[in-house]
């Protein structure tokens, strides 16, 4: 006897329908038989196969009858009908869990939602269309846009409020949310400069600077602020709180600090555009008409150096001032100066050197009756001899522009372009008839 292992007769397309035998013998008994000869019947509607185990499989739903041999006996016909499958029924929502990154989210902060389904065939999965959301209290205090796999939810008002979502009648959890208020912009110390001023300098040049702590748009003084300079390849001298002075060509950085916050502003010092040598020629006390360098060994009294990191600030900065001022003389007069050069016998007098007399502030006066700076005038300084006035012939000689400084440099006497131009008138006048000219040693300068 052919019997189904479902006990039905009735298969489904594409699924396996397996059939055994069961032998009855005389006395009785019955046995499953395993090595049996199958035999499918026409008609064959379903275009069923079976292999050797039995297990029947159709092509197209209808029937077949199927006999099975063994023991040296055939079964009775079992005809099997298969049908197409039943189709599954789409799953349905049966739930929505929401989550957020963040239950206690800032003004203006942005934070993830998910919003996950649960379905009746046991799966979940985000979903981010067709949700309708409740929030209450009502009001725009939240914004909640879609994006790949979730939703971005943005804060707009600080306040507690709730959030549900919902689709097909399914709701949601409560999502019970806390906004904050917006934390307040970090602070940060700058550097700012006055008006008119850029982070390139000219030597001598002063720059102001000031402190702010910004936060956000808002800005305040800094208060207590430590500054400092670090020379790069340049110098300079922090005089007061944000003011520096630029001492020589290079580059340097302003650094300012307030408790843990530090900024910095680099600069460069560009070398003036006209440089002329110079000398220095220090007083200790009073000036002493008899020494000046030229004219004596003894150097009790005086220091006389061509290095202005010798000399004090004050008097650096008179002789920065110097190189401008002899810059300005020179395009003025150029036209004349080059006439000179021209009535020179060698050409020499469009060399120049800068003096500079250093003295106590009370020894100001004392010097202009010493005959000493702020003058321009012109020396011949022959090497192992006196320098002397040297009109008539300009052999190795300079112009010199002298000034006096007192050693801080709030008094820096530059020579009068009144002044400078008579001599320069003077000495035309007496070039051009050298030949008959002698230099006086009373000469006025």
């Amino acid at each position: 006897m052919i019997q189904s292992t479902t006990g039905s007769s009735e298969g489904i397309l594409g699924t396996p329908f397996l059939l055994t035998v069961q032998a009855t013998y005389s006395d009785g008994t019955q046995t499953e038989i395993s090595s049996v000869e199958w035999e499918l019947k026409e008609p064959n509607t379903a275009r069923a196969t079976i292999d050797a185990n039995g297990h029947l499989r159709a092509s197209n739903p209808g029937s077949v009858s199927v006999l099975a041999s063994a023991l040296g006996t055939s079964s009775q016909p079992f005809t099997v009908t298969f049908v197409e499958p039943s189709p599954t029924p789409a799953p349905t929502l049966t739930g929505i869990t929401l989550t957020a990154d963040s239950l206690e989210p800032r003004v203006g902060d942005t934070t993830k939602l998910i919003a996950k389904a649960t379905w009746s065939d046991g799966s979940s999965r985000p979903i981010t269309q067709g949700l309708s959301w409740t929030i209450t209290p009502a009001g725009e205090r939240i914004r909640i846009s879609a994006t790949n796999e979730a939703f971005s939810l943005e804060a707009l008002v600080a306040g507690e409020l709730q959030v549900r979502a919902e689709l097909a009648g399914v709701s949601s959890n409560t999502l019970r949310l806390l906004i904050q208020e917006s934390a307040p912009p970090p602070q940060n110390l700058e550097i700012r400069l006055n008006a008119g001023q850029d982070q390139s300098l000219q030597v001598n040049e002063e720059l102001n600077a000031t402190a702010v702590l910004v936060s956000g748009a808002a800005t305040s003084p800094a208060g207590d602020v430590q500054w400092s300079v670090v020379e790069g390849t340049g110098r300079a001298s922090l005089l007061a709180a944000g003011r520096v002075r630029a001492l020589a060509p290079g580059s340097f950085t302003l650094q300012a600090q307030l408790g843990t916050l530090t900024a910095s502003l680099s600069f460069t010092i560009e070398a003036p555009a006209f440089a002329v040598e110079q000398e220095f020629w220090v007083y200790a006390g009073e000036p002493d008409g008899t020494k000046f360098p030229w004219y004596t060994e003894d150097t009790s009294g005086f220091i006389f150096t061509t290095d202005a990191a010798e000399v004090s600030e004050g008097a650096r900065a008179c002789a920065m001032q110097a190189q401008e001022s002899l810059q300005r003389f020179r395009d003025t007069h150029k036209e004349l100066l080059a006439e000179l050069e021209t009535l020179g016998s060698t050409g020499s007098a469009s060399t120049f050197r800068i003096v500079v007399n250093v003295v106590q502030g009370r020894y100001l006066r004392q010097l202009r009756n010493l005959d000493r700076g702020p003058y321009f005038w012109h020396w011949n300084k022959t090497p192992g001899q006196t320098p002397t006035l040297a009109l008539s012939r300009f052999q190795g000689g300079e112009w010199i522009w002298e000034v006096a400084s007192t050693q801080d440099g709030l008094q820096c006497r530059q020579p009068s372009d009144s002044e400078g131009k008579r001599y320069l008138e003077y000495a035309k006048q007496r070039l051009t008839v050298r030949d008959q000219y002698i230099v006086p040693a009373t000469t006025p300068r």
